[in-house]
């Protein structure tokens, strides 16, 4: 599993994690829509951002958006409208706005506004449910690999 580089993840100073509520006794990393987490949240949240990235959606995790054309595949609207399904039942308030794109395409835009329900979104961490989720896609990604694959053989 890939690692998730923190060097350019900001650190701050609180008295506890604003996820576990542990007290802090070093600057912890500011996760966007939560706080200043501890090492063992952020490491959730690292699993959170690889979950985002199996998807092609990395840029979520930062405050970026997801654009989706209407020249997507639709296997790729199903992934954006799976993933949009399952932030906001993690408790993110997930915003989906129409666009055009510069060649004047129509396009939707996908962005997390920041934590709806937060108690949700705190037992989703406590559970570690992203690592899961990851792993899920992962495996998902792979079986569609091999079906693609023996496919080609056939």
């Amino acid at each position: 599993m890939p690692t998730v580089s923190t060097k350019s993840v900001p650190r701050a100073h609180a008295d506890r994690c604003a996820v576990c509520g542990r007290p802090l006794s070093k600057p912890g990393r500011v996760v966007p829509g939560i706080g200043v987490v501890g090492p063992e949240c952020y490491r959730k949240f690292a699993a959170f951002e690889r979950v985002l990235e199996a998807h092609g959606a990395e840029e979520l995790a930062h405050g970026g958006e997801l654009e989706v054309t209407e020249r997507a595949s639709p296997e790729r609207i199903r992934e954006v409208q799976a993933l949009i399904l399952r932030l906001k039942r993690a408790g993110l308030e997930v915003v989906v706005e129409d666009a055009a794109t510069e060649a004047g395409l129509r396009a939707k835009r996908v962005r997390i506004k920041g934590v709806a329900k937060p108690k949700t979104f705190r037992r989703m961490f406590r559970r570690d449910v992203w690592s899961e989720w990851a792993h899920g896609v992962k495996l998902r990604a792979l079986e569609r690999e091999l079906k693609h694959d023996m496919a080609g053989v056939a």
